[in-house]
């Protein structure tokens, strides 16, 4: 749990998390308009922004690997965000540092801040403090926000869950230049790629894909313009 400053007006999009542990796991992400100094030992004001099941393999208590939780909130110069990223099952855990001052800055560009905060046990309880979030925030510069992006630039999968193939319609938005179609499973690992595209309407066919969840996401000149989740039945 840590607070996040903007510096210039800014959107945050994805965590990327270290964790550790092995196993299947829901990660959450909440935030909290303002600091989240004392309000860490109770949910009141948090907003849960998306929950992610996370599968994860390696030793126990060892860094294995870094997963994409979802935020999507608009920030002003000058405005704090609260952010508690948490497991909520205690079979994997979200990896932290030791740090040296609460509240803090331990990383910031001309944009943003990211400071010092807390380690939690899940939900809301124990203060391990000062802690370093082990991980990246990623964040779009400039004036764009969950509103317009979903007016402009958005993509709707149908049917989602689908059986033997689905089809991803391309807001007219998103421009088709230099536009490309990741998919990646629980774990990280792409497992489907398509250049080129051209067409605001693209099949995507499972093949040899094996039942589960998959994320997939729309890279242009490798930037992120959307992502979502898509089931396999």
């Amino acid at each position: 749990m840590f607070n996040i400053v903007a510096k210039a007006q800014l959107y945050l999009t994805t965590f990327i998390v270290s964790t550790t542990g092995t196993g299947i796991d829901t990660a959450r992400v909440y935030y909290r308009p303002g600091s989240m100094i004392g309000h860490d030992l109770s949910s009141a004001g948090w907003i849960l922004a998306d929950s992610v099941m996370i599968k994860s393999g390696g030793t126990p208590d060892t860094l294995v690997q870094a997963n994409n939780v979802p935020l999507n909130y608009n920030m002003m110069p000058g405005d704090t965000v609260g952010v508690y990223v948490t497991y909520t099952h205690a079979v994997l855990a979200v990896a932290y540092t030791n740090g040296t001052f609460l509240d803090s800055v331990y990383a910031q560009k001309a944009s943003i801040q990211v400071l010092q905060g807390y380690g939690k046990t899940y939900p809301f309880t124990s203060q391990f403090y000062p802690r370093v979030f082990n991980g990246f925030v990623n964040f779009c510069p400039g004036a764009t926000g969950i509103n317009e992006i979903s007016k402009t630039k958005s993509a709707v999968l149908y049917p989602n869950p689908m059986n033997s193939y689905t089809t991803l319609s391309i807001s007219e938005g998103i421009d088709l230049s230099n536009l490309k179609l990741v998919i990646t499973d629980m774990i990280g690992h792409v497992v489907k790629t398509q250049d080129h595209i051209s067409s605001r309407k693209v099949v995507i066919s499972r093949d040899d894909l094996n039942s589960g969840m998959y994320f997939y996401s729309l890279l242009q000149n490798n930037k992120s313009v959307v992502n979502g989740k898509m089931i396999i039945q």
